[in-house]
């Protein structure tokens, strides 16, 4: 199964909490930045002035 449609199912099984406390989030991308085979995630906020990306150090 390719990355994005391992990203689509898992994500309409499981509610896709990654970070609580990040607000205002406007801008979400998926893709394997750090080239490990996994998706990791970076977003923008509306209340915070910076990129916030999340690493994937588990799922495949």
């Amino acid at each position: 199964m390719d990355t994005p449609a391992l990203i689509r199912n898992w994500c309409i099984r499981l509610p896709c909490y990654i970070d609580a406390a990040f607000r205002g989030g406007y801008a979400v991308a998926v893709a394997d930045f750090n080239k490990d085979d996994k998706p990791d995630v970076i977003a923008n906020s509306l209340s915070v002035q910076d990129v916030a990306s999340y690493e994937n150090l588990g799922m495949k």
